[in-house]
């Protein structure tokens, strides 16, 4: 089954939501006979000028509401106000900095290769319980192992590179939970490439998301994104533009909870799911986990004429958890043991 969904409608934990409507948590499924749905008509042309020109005008008192409910919340305090204009500005800074450049950010093409890896749940807990953090600190740990391997195979000099990427995160309030929306934000970070030892890779990283996460760095990002809403489409546009011609970042890395439970499709079990993200001017990968029934599902997405050795990539992901896993002193376990899969031989389009 494959599904794809606009992010302006749902973010990644939306999606997971979505596709537990449509999946059963037992084989067994009733048989039901089917009923009949019209959709509504689409707006004529007359109803979507009266809209916009009805939400244009709406704009401001939406701000002067959001930034009311914001200076009244209870546990928000004018020093929380100020913190989060600064991770704003923080934000900012960092996003001024143009990303290191590498071989697998150029101009990219209209074709992709996928391909796709899984891991152990319980190994990744394992790490993440012998060293401390949380499993997107592993993840993070193992894709920054992994580039260093993959660059290192290019013969790529990592010194004095600063590879950047982006993790989106989720800012959903519990009172927002099962609600179909776009509620992500992100942190833009540096992955320690150049560090060799795998435990202070992960020490590194673990030290860097507790820093954005009391700076309140994801917060910062969303309250520009509504300040960019409310400064109307020219302002998002010319910011998109801008954002994309510096490129602050060489990678997007999201890592998606999922249910631990077997789910099934009119009584088919659901054996893996592997998330994909676009990819945008001048990124020719994006990485995205998916974490299900004590899997760690890994979606790759490439650039096909930039990353034509992108099955090398997803091998040095694997020998990077193997790092990990040796490290934490669990022996000699595979982890790509039943994950891999070789790429079929295909003809260019």
């Amino acid at each position: 089954m494959v599904t794809k969904t606009h992010h302006c409608m749902v973010d990644g934990v939306a999606a997971v939501d979505l596709n537990a409507i449509l999946l059963s948590p037992t084989p067994e499924y009733p048989q039901e006979d089917a009923t009949s749905w019209v959709p509504r008509p689409a707006p004529g042309p007359l109803t979507l000028l009266r809209d916009e020109a009805l939400r244009q005008i709406r704009r401001p008192l939406a701000l002067g509401r959001w930034l009311g409910s914001t200076l009244q919340a209870p546990d928000v305090a004018p020093g929380r106000v100020a913190e989060r204009v600064s991770a704003a500005w923080q934000t900012i800074s960092a996003g001024l900095r143009g990303a290191a450049r590498t071989p697998l950010n150029a101009p990219i093409g209209p074709h992709r290769r996928f391909d796709w890896l899984t891991l152990d749940l319980g190994e990744v807990k394992g790490v993440k319980e012998r060293f401390g953090g949380t499993v997107n600190d592993v993840v993070l740990a193992t894709v920054a192992g992994g580039v260093r391997r993959f660059l290192r195979k290019r013969r790529v000099s990592l010194e004095g590179m600063d590879y950047r990427i982006v993790v989106p995160v989720s800012v959903r309030s519990e009172d927002e939970r099962g609600r179909l929306t776009n509620r992500a934000s992100g942190w833009l970070m540096s992955l320690p490439i150049q560090e060799r030892d795998p435990r202070r890779r992960l020490a590194r990283i673990r030290q860097t998301t507790a820093h954005l996460k009391e700076t309140n760095q994801a917060l910062g990002v969303e309250l520009l994104t509504q300040l960019a809403e409310w400064g109307g489409a020219a302002l998002i546009t010319l910011g998109t533009r801008f954002a994309s011609r510096l490129a602050p970042y060489n990678l997007i890395v999201t890592n998606i909870p999922g249910p631990q439970v077997p789910l099934y499709m009119l009584g088919a079990p659901l054996r893996g799911g592997y998330p994909t993200v676009p990819l945008f001017e001048n990124q020719g990968l994006g990485v995205a986990t998916f974490s299900y029934a004590g899997k760690l599902c890994w979606g790759f997405n490439a650039d096909w004429d930039l990353v034509p050795d992108l099955h090398d990539f997803v091998e040095a992901i694997g020998d990077s958890f193997q790092e990990l896993t040796e490290a934490a002193g669990f022996g000699d376990l595979r982890a790509t043991k039943a994950a891999t899969r070789p790429p079929e031989a295909a003809a260019a389009p």
